[in-house]
């Protein structure tokens, strides 16, 4: 899979636009560990594609937008 692939945008294609780790991790401004929490505590979704996690950009910015969530804890 190539970052092509990976990065479809909606409204392209319809489909969702993934993101990988290191750029959940700058939209979230939170660290490896805090994206993990909020991987495994389903705050935001997710899809592993090899030993790499993808995740919903458009969560990732919701997840931003939302101020009483700003925490992984």
């Amino acid at each position: 899979m190539n970052d092509s692939q990976i990065s479809q945008s909606q409204s392209d294609s319809g489909e969702t636009e993934w993101m990988r780790s290191d750029q959940a991790r700058k939209v979230l401004r939170v660290s490896t560990c805090d994206l993990s929490h909020l991987r495994q505590g389903g705050k935001i979704a997710f899809r592993k594609a090899g030993n790499a996690y993808l995740y919903s950009a458009r969560d990732c910015e919701q997840f931003v937008r939302r101020p009483d969530d700003k925490k992984a804890h």
